[in-house]
C-alpha cells in the first residue's frame, strides 16, 4: 500500500478525522469515502480502516514522546519524530484530546538530583513549557505550510469531487472524456482573452472620442 496516498486520500474526506466538518461522522458520507478511498487504492475497506487507526494511534503516540522530551531536564536536544509519517499527519493535531496528550511533568522530577528544590521544579516547570509551547507551534506551522497549497485549495477540492465520476467512466472511453474536458478548458480560456481584448478595445474607443 502507498502510505503516503492513503493519507492525502483520507485528508481529502474529512467526514472521516475533522470534528468541526458538517459531515463528520455521517455514516453515508463515511461509507461513500471509504468506498472511493478502496477503489484507488485497492485494499478492502475493513484493512482501511484498521491501518488507519494505527496511523492514528502511532501520531499519538509520537506526539507524547515528543512532550515527554521537551519535559526532559536531562537533555538539551531538541526532540524530532524519526516516524516516516508524523510530517504527513500533522493535520490530526488540532483534532487529537488533550488528554490523550497529556504528560505530567512531574514525571521527571525526583529522577536522580536533577531538581532537588521547589523553586527549581517551578523554573523548570515554566522552562519545560514554554519549549513544549515552542515545538508545538514549529509543528502548526509545519502543518500549515505542508497543506495549505493542496487539498484547502478550491479548485483541487473540486476536481476531487469529478474523481468518482471519473472512476465509473469504461477505460477505453476516459481518453475522450480527459480531452473534453481539456477543449472545455481551452475554450473558456479563449474566450475570456477574447473578453479581455474587446473591453480594451472599447476602453480604446471611448478614449479617443473623449480625446475628440
Amino acid at each position: 500500500m502507498d502510505v503516503t496516498k492513503f493519507i492525502s486520500m483520507v485528508y481529502a474526506n474529512k467526514c472521516l478525522w475533522d470534528q468541526s466538518d458538517a459531515t463528520y461522522l455521517l455514516r453515508d458520507h463515511q461509507n461513500k469515502a471509504w468506498r472511493q478511498i478502496s477503489e484507488e487504492i485497492g485494499s478492502p475497506i475493513p484493512d482501511l480502516k484498521r491501518k488507519w487507526r494505527g496511523l492514528r494511534d502511532t501520531f499519538v503516540k509520537e506526539l507524547r514522546k515528543l512532550k515527554s522530551s521537551q519535559s526532559d531536564p536531562s537533555t538539551d536536544v531538541k526532540p524530532e519524530s524519526k516516524w516516516a509519517y508524523f510530517k504527513n499527519l500533522l493535520f490530526l493535531y488540532n483534532t487529537i484530546n488533550r488528554k490523550d496528550l497529556k504528560v505530567l511533568e512531574i514525571e521527571f522530577v525526583g529522577q536522580g538530583e536533577q531538581v532537588p528544590e521547589r523553586a527549581k521544579r517551578k523554573r523548570h516547570r515554566r522552562s519545560s513549557s514554554n519549549e513544549v509551547d515552542q515545538t508545538l507551534l514549529e509543528i502548526e506551522h509545519e502543518k500549515f505550510r505542508l497543506y495549505q497549497q493542496n487539498v484547502n485549495d478550491p479548485d483541487a477540492q473540486f476536481l476531487m469531487s469529478l474523481l468518482p465520476f471519473l472512476k465509473d467512466v469504461p477505460k477505453h472511453r476516459k481518453l475522450i472524456v480527459r480531452t473534453k474536458l481539456h477543449e472545455v478548458l481551452i475554450n473558456e480560456e479563449s474566450a475570456f482573452a477574447s473578453s479581455a481584448q474587446i473591453e480594451d478595445s472599447e476602453q480604446d474607443d471611448t478614449s479617443n472620442s473623449s480625446e475628440d
